[in-house]
């Protein structure tokens, strides 16, 4: 997203599948039931305000 979003470089190829966020998803164990789930600390917006996730990075 930064690349691209700041003229930084020509991006090439497919759609990404986005999420190219500044941090790893977090894995958290619920406590009562122990299901693990995993999240974004983060949401990207492409700049046509769409989520990146949702849509992913276009070249």
């Amino acid at each position: 997203m930064f690349c691209k979003n700041s003229g930084f470089a020509t991006l090439v190829g497919t759609t990404t599948n986005g999420d190219g966020g500044v941090a790893d998803p977090l894995l958290l164990a619920l406590p009562n039931s122990g299901l693990l789930i995993r999240f974004s600390i983060f949401y990207g917006l492409n700049a046509d305000g769409t989520g990146n996730e949702a849509t992913g990075t276009t070249p």
